[in-house]
């Protein structure tokens, strides 16, 4: 048999007050690193073809942040400009919403959103998940960057170590992981 006695219990409350505090600040940047990297998933994979949709996804604490970046706002010709994965996009994104990630906290919920539509109101975000009729040029894969962001947040980070843990620490939007 074990037997625990606390012998200064208004010390070890003190104690354990200060240790959840320190742990709930850790769980928050493990939290904001991991919401980081979704997002910057979802920037990086996102077919283009003027760069407007890579470039308004927005990530927002709160409440869902629905505006808009111009890439291009006229393009001479049909032919198409930028591929999945081209920077130029991306880099608006992470400038728009770089710092961002500061206000996350465990209590109020992260968005990732894209207000981002075409001339005929369809939004691209789901023009570009969902790939109808083959929309997408072969060299923006297919679409789905939703779908692949899930499903590879899930298979990366399905048990978080130690080491995971101390990298979604330090990641910050635009800048790495």
């Amino acid at each position: 048999m074990i037997g625990i006695v606390v012998s200064n219990p208004k010390a070890f409350q003190v104690a354990a007050a200060k240790a959840m505090l320190r742990l709930e600040a850790h769980v928050t940047k493990v939290f904001r690193g991991y919401a980081v990297t979704a997002f910057q998933r979802v920037v990086d994979d996102t077919p283009q073809w003027s760069g407007n949709a890579a470039a308004s996804w927005n990530f927002s604490v709160g409440e869902p942040d629905t505006s808009v970046a111009r890439v291009i706002t006229e393009i001479p010709s049909r032919e198409a400009s930028f591929k999945v994965h081209d920077r130029p996009a991306i880099q608006i994104a992470y400038a728009r919403n770089r710092g961002k990630e500061r206000s996350v906290s465990l209590t109020k919920p992260v968005f990732i959103s894209n207000g981002a539509t075409s001339l005929g109101g369809v939004g691209y975000a789901r023009m570009l998940e969902e790939n109808p009729g083959g929309y997408l040029r072969p060299e923006n894969d297919g679409g789905g960057m939703v779908l692949k962001t899930v499903d590879s947040m899930q298979a990366h980070f399905a048990s978080i170590t130690p080491a995971m843990a101390r990298t979604l620490e330090q990641v910050k939007i635009g800048g790495g992981l």
